[in-house]
């Protein structure tokens, strides 16, 4: 976990709520470069959502340049 990369998302994070919680969820997970790897189901868990609204999610932080994932 990056306290760096999780104070930035509390500074600067995204403006809606379940934007802020998923983003949120993974960095909890990242390494201080920024990368993570956390699945769905994890994200979902710690972000109170489904599954399925973590990918919605997932790609509207993408799309928004919250993050970038690779595929």
């Amino acid at each position: 976990m990056s306290i760096q990369v999780s104070s930035m998302v509390w500074s600067n994070g995204p403006q809606i709520l379940k934007e802020r919680m998923a983003l949120l969820a993974i960095a909890d997970h990242a390494n201080d470069s920024g990368s993570a790897l956390p699945g769905i189901e994890l994200i979902a868990q710690k972000s109170c959502m489904d599954k399925r609204s973590i990918m919605r999610w997932l790609k509207v932080l993408e799309a928004n340049g919250w993050m970038s994932i690779e595929r």
